[in-house]
């Protein structure tokens, strides 16, 4: 039997492809439409490994796809001073901006 959580997974995973499917409309790239819908519904900042994990793609292929959302200002690269990793937040929250 399903959990309520399954169910919330289950519905983010769906509305993460059809964001994905949609932005290929664009012509943006599918994968590069997955990574934008892993930021949107992030609750804070991702790094470059903890998308790589989440949408199954080589670290490579994720940086140039957050280029590219970087380059169309989908998404905005936000460093933290005291780490070295970069952290990309997607321009959804204003509240969450850093501006430096």
């Amino acid at each position: 039997m399903s959990t309520e959580w399954d169910k919330l997974e289950e519905a983010r995973d769906v509305m993460e492809s059809a964001i994905a499917q949609s932005m290929v409309i664009y012509g943006v790239t599918l994968s590069v439409g997955r990574i934008y819908g892993i930021l949107y519904f992030a609750n804070e900042p991702l790094s470059i490994d903890d998308i790589t994990v989440q949408v199954a793609m080589s670290k490579a292929s994720v940086s140039n796809g957050l280029r590219e959302l970087i380059e169309t200002e989908l998404a905005l690269q936000w460093r933290r001073t005291s780490f070295l990793c970069s952290i990309f937040l997607l321009l959804k929250k204003k509240s969450h901006l850093e501006v430096s």
